[in-house]
This record gives structure tokens, C-alpha cells and sequence, in this order.
């Protein structure tokens, strides 16, 4: 089992979403950072409907017929429109292939077979508006005649499907928020703790939270010369929620050079660690490259290493990259996470970065009567 992509659903993300964020596939409507409404950690992502419209993020190459697991937190303070509002969407290119709704009476509807209009199951449990509840949409797909669907809310099985009519393939990218029809006017989705992992086991992935490390001490290298806008010291204007690129540092130099940094400890930060078990983890940058010919050779800083980046976007465009490091030990040293620039002068900017953790709680705390959760969920204690 690999995990394949994770988000806290707060950290990278500047005020209003672009495709150029961390959430690199076609986006609609208002989807913004926000840390009044949350289950912990430092904030969640809202889906906003306005005047009654669309409001989701995307991610590309993050979904596979071999099988899947998407994990999350999710609140609602409305339910879904007529027919029910798309949640959870998995799409072929434009084609969506299967997707979970919300009704408009509170329950988790899955749908699939030909363009994931064929109404599968329906929970059994109404989902209470301004409540956190965990969602794991659990998948394997061996080709339009034989696959296999399971829902799970807080741990127990709501939705089951087996071998859906004319189902669709070749899914791969993931759509999260008000996906399709609207629910409304001015309803809000909230989602964080977004986990997805290659097992194929059907099985309920468990309670797995994911947080944001920040930067807390400089690393082995820091040679971006060029100071932009205020802080106290060098990590903390890369470390700031949400992304503020007007606090950050460029590079001058004509040959590649490099910015590091350590991360927060532990147990500190939006989330005490200790005794947690870690899942795994993702360094993830916020920058920015000017010209085109520096594209390819913007590189981040992860785990010690070097990694490549191939869809970086010139011309200033500032956008959030993730690497996912199969690691179970918390991160040490002092090339945790950073940037080496292109080489050309005063053409790359980095502006935030951190990394996201998964981890298992090892110890029970209710997070508060701010933060409601469902059922029987179990929390750590989280500084929020």
C-alpha cells in the first residue's frame, strides 16, 4: 500500500483557489482557506455555493481502476439540492465515472455505471448539518462489467456496490465540493484530512488525520538572496497561513542555489504528535519560477533529496507542489523541505512551504463544542 496524495485542506492555499495550487485540476466557484470551521489543525477548505453554484477543487493523476481509498473530513451547514449535490466525483477527463451526493434529506447517495448516473445505494444514517464526519469512498475497478464500491462514514459500512451496469473506466482525476448540481444558495462544504492511498482491500481506512508542519529553523543551505516583505526571522515569512507571496525570498544568483529549512517538532505546532503514529508524509512548496527556459529546473528540496519538478508554470505563476515520502519516522535533519532555484537571475520565488503528515491518534480528546464530531470519533489532543 502506497499513499498518493494528502492535504490538510489549509496549508499552500492563498485566499481564493487556482488551478495553480496544490490542487492542480480545473476548479470552480468560491473555495476558500478558512480557520473559524474545522476539526482541528489549523483550518479546512470552504466550498461555497453563493447564489447557487458549483464550488469544487480538483486533483489530476491522483485516481486508478487498481483500486483506491479517499478519506476525509467533511461538514455541511446545508444539504444538497434537487436530486442530490455531487460530493465526491471521480472523472475520466470530463466523464464522471462514479460520485457520491448529498440529498437534499441528509443522506450519502453513490452513484456509478455509465457516466456515474446510475443510483447504486443509499446510508442509512442522515448526516446533522454543522457536524464533522469522516467519508471513506473505497473502489476497485476491473473493467465496465466487474468492480466494487464501499462507503463507509465514520468507520461503519453505509454504501456497498458490486459490478454496477456499463460502469466507467480510466478514471484518474478527483473532484472535491459541491461537484455538479448546487445546493443552493450560500450552502458551505468544509473538507480537510484528505487522504488518498493505493489499497485495495475495501476495507475502511481508519481514522487518519493530516496535518501541516511549518518551517522552524534555518537548513543546511539558505542563499535566496533577495529579501521581499516583513518577518522575524528567515523560516517564518515562508511560513504563513494562508500563502502571502509578498512576504517570501528570490534567488540572484546565475547558478543554482538552494533554500532549506527545518520543520516544527512534533509536538508542536497546529497538532501535538506525540505517541501518534505516522502514516507517512509530504514536503510541499509555494513558489514560482519568471521565465519559461526556468521552468524544467526549479527543483524541491524533500527529506535530504533533490526532486524534480515537471509541471512547474513560468512567467511568475505561483502554484503548490507535493512529494510523497513513504517514511513512518518523523522528519529530521535540516533539508526537510525548501527550493533550489533555476539558475537564472532573480527567477525563482519561494514563498510558503511545509509538510503534511498522516497519522493515526494515539490517546482520546473531543476536540470541543466549537468543532462538533459525529458518533464515536477519536480524537489526540490538538492545539487549534
Amino acid at each position: 500500500m502506497a499513499i498518493i496524495f494528502l492535504s490538510d485542506g489549509a496549508a499552500g492555499i492563498g485566499g481564493t483557489l487556482t488551478a495553480a495550487s496544490i490542487w492542480n485540476g480545473p476548479t470552480s466557484g468560491v473555495v476558500t482557506f478558512q480557520n473559524a470551521i474545522k476539526s482541528h489543525g489549523a483550518g479546512a477548505l470552504q466550498h461555497f455555493s453563493g447564489a447557487s453554484a458549483s464550488a469544487y477543487v480538483a486533483r489530476l493523476a491522483c485516481l486508478a481502476d487498481a483500486g483506491r481509498r479517499i478519506n476525509l473530513n467533511v461538514s455541511f451547514n446545508g444539504y444538497g439540492g434537487s436530486g442530490g449535490s455531487g460530493i465526491i466525483r471521480a472523472l475520466n477527463g470530463s466523464v464522471t465515472n462514479f460520485e457520491i451526493r448529498l440529498t437534499n434529506a441528509g443522506k450519502l447517495a453513490l452513484y456509478g455505471g455509465s457516466s456515474g448516473t446510475t443510483l447504486l445505494d443509499t446510508s442509512t444514517i442522515t448526516l446533522s448539518l454543522n457536524t464533522f464526519y469522516r467519508i471513506a469512498l473505497c473502489y476497485v475497478i476491473t473493467n465496465t462489467t466487474i468492480s466494487e464500491f464501499r462507503v463507509y462514514v465514520d468507520g461503519v459500512l453505509e454504501c456497498t456496490a458490486s459490478n454496477p451496469t456499463s460502469q466507467g473506466t480510466l478514471a484518474s482525476t478527483l473532484r472535491l465540493g459541491w461537484t455538479g448540481t448546487s445546493p443552493g444558495v450560500n450552502i458551505s462544504m468544509f473538507t480537510s484530512d484528505i487522504y488518498v492511498d493505493n489499497d485495495t482491500s475495501l476495507a475502511d481506512p481508519g481514522e487518519i488525520f493530516v496535518t501541516n508542519k511549518r518551517p522552524a529553523g534555518l537548513g543546511a543551505t539558505n542563499d535566496f538572496a533577495v529579501v521581499v516583505g516583513t518577518g522575524t526571522n528567515r523560516w517564518d515569512r515562508v511560513a504563513e497561513l494562508p500563502v502571502n507571496t509578498a512576504n517570501r525570498y528570490s534567488q540572484t544568483a546565475t547558478g543554482q542555489v538552494s533554500e532549506s529549512y527545518t520543520v516544527e517538532a512534533a509536538a508542536v505546532g497546529d497538532d501535538d504528535l506525540t505517541g501518534a503514529t505516522l502514516l507517512g508524509w509530504a514536503p510541499w512548496v509555494h513558489y514560482a519560477v519568471v521565465t519559461s527556459s526556468g521552468s524544467t529546473l526549479a527543483s524541491m528540496i524533500a527529506n535530504n533529496g533533490i526532486v524534480a519538478m515537471t509541471t512547474t508554470q513560468a512567467s511568475g505563476i505561483y502554484q503548490t507542489i507535493e512529494t510523497i515520502i513513504a517514511s513512518t519516522s518523523y522528519p529530521s535533519g535540516n533539508n526537510v523541505v525548501g527550493l533550489r532555484s533555476t539558475g537564472t537571475t532573480v527567477d525563482t520565488h519561494l514563498a510558503e512551504c511545509g509538510i503534511f503528515i498522516a497519522y493515526t491518534a494515539a490517546a482520546a480528546l473531543d476536540p470541543g463544542p466549537a468543532y462538533p464530531r459525529s458518533r464515536s470519533s477519536r480524537y489526540t489532543q490538538l492545539r487549534s
